[in-house]
């Protein structure tokens, strides 16, 4: 069994995140039902700024 000795950084994470098919992940998941059409909601966080403009976009109000 694999241990995790150290959480990855963000960079290792997003660079892992990005290669993953996700098409073929979704095809699947729904290839298990047989409804015509599902939705599917992903709870990856997508960073909409840098930090450094979030800080001054919450000092200013």
């Amino acid at each position: 069994m694999a241990t995790l000795k150290e959480i990855p950084s963000f960079q290792t994470l997003s660079r892992r995140a990005r290669i993953i098919d996700l098409h073929s992940i979704n095809k699947e998941i729904t290839s298990f039902y047989s409804m015509e059409s599902i939705a599917a909601i992903d709870s990856f966080m997508i960073d909409t700024c840098k930090y450094s403009t979030a800080i001054r976009r919450k000092a200013w109000k």
